[in-house]
């Protein structure tokens, strides 16, 4: 069987934005300017800071999130543009926001990028038709020189190019910090924090989400566990920043009830891998029963990981 690698994915169960729809523009291989070390997509194959005119289907975009809308009617009705790296790389994202929003598509639009390419959209549109853009924000500290930061771009540049976008964009900056232990030792630092919650004033962002990884990137990165969140968050607090802490886990009921979820299933954890409890919260047993069958024919791989069993797409 010959599986097709859609752009839209989901319905995913976000601990910080509640139910969404994926929509990835880029499609693999991953291309970002940053090389993330906690990112589920794991290395980057094409690190650039480049962004290219990549063809979109605009009317497939369209019809994908509709049959999505079929199976769950109104209760998503958020679109989460991430997927194979920074989708700001591609530069018909602006045409693509626009075809969702013409087709009243999404109450709410969210951009998940690295935030570098952000001074390349200041005149194309965009940023009107998109609610908030997701920056992650572990790099204003130390944490930056082994984690997958681009040595080419200074943390000076990163933070006015941010500053910048939150002045002349205001309310439309959320800035994200993912704690998890690397190799055992506790990533960012309370040290780190510090400085993170300082250059976050700088920035003036008026959104700062807090988490940790819930899902399986490798066998070094692990969790934290929610009373070491408390405590970030308190940190956050005391250093001047009230952070939206995103733990615990997202109702979705009665999930998606049809047969011949085999592709909605491989889309979905070909971009965020899904445990068997989410699996079935999500898609129920037929959920669980397509994700054997995408092992059985190896488009998918099964890992133990903190006590759950997680399945992650392959191409």
């Amino acid at each position: 069987m010959k599986l097709s690698i859609d752009y839209a994915y989901g319905v995913h169960p976000s601990r910080c934005f509640g139910l969404t729809l994926g929509l990835d523009i880029l499609l693999p291989p991953k291309k970002c300017p940053l090389d993330c070390s906690w990112c589920p997509l794991g290395k980057t194959v094409d690190r650039t800071r480049t962004a290219k005119e990549q063809e979109v289907n605009l009317g497939k975009i369209v019809e994908e999130l509709k049959e999505l809308y079929e199976y769950i009617g109104t209760l998503a009705r958020k679109v989460y543009v991430w997927g194979f790296g920074d989708p700001l790389l591609n530069r018909r994202i602006s045409e693509a926001v626009k075809a969702v929003r013409a087709e009243s598509q999404a109450d709410k639009v969210i951009i998940h990028t690295s935030g570098l390419l952000l001074p390349q959209y200041y005149s194309s549109g965009l940023f009107e038709d998109v609610d908030e853009f997701v920056i992650p924000f572990e790099w204003a500290s130390e944490i930056r020189l082994e984690f997958g930061w681009e040595p080419a771009v200074s943390i000076t540049t990163f933070l006015e190019i941010l500053s910048e976008f939150n002045r002349k964009y205001p309310g439309k900056l959320g800035l994200e910090i993912t704690v998890f232990k690397f190799a055992g030792s506790l990533t960012p630092s309370t040290e780190s924090l510090r400085e993170i919650a300082k250059q976050a004033r700088r920035v003036g962002a008026e959104r700062v989400y807090l988490k940790t990884i819930n899902r399986f990137v490798s066998e070094k990165i692990h969790s934290v566990n929610p009373r070491l969140i408390s405590e970030y968050a308190e940190i956050l607090e005391e250093n001047g920043i009230k952070p939206v802490v995103c733990y615990g886990s997202v109702n979705f009921e009665p999930g998606i009830q049809k047969h011949g979820l085999i592709r909605l299933v491989y889309n979905h954890i070909l971009r965020k891998p899904l445990s068997f409890r989410e699996l079935r919260s999500i898609y129920g047993d037929n959920g669980v029963i397509s994700a054997e069958n995408l092992v059985t024919m190896k488009k998918a791989v099964k890992t133990a990981w903190e006590k759950e069993v997680y399945y992650r797409g392959v191409i």
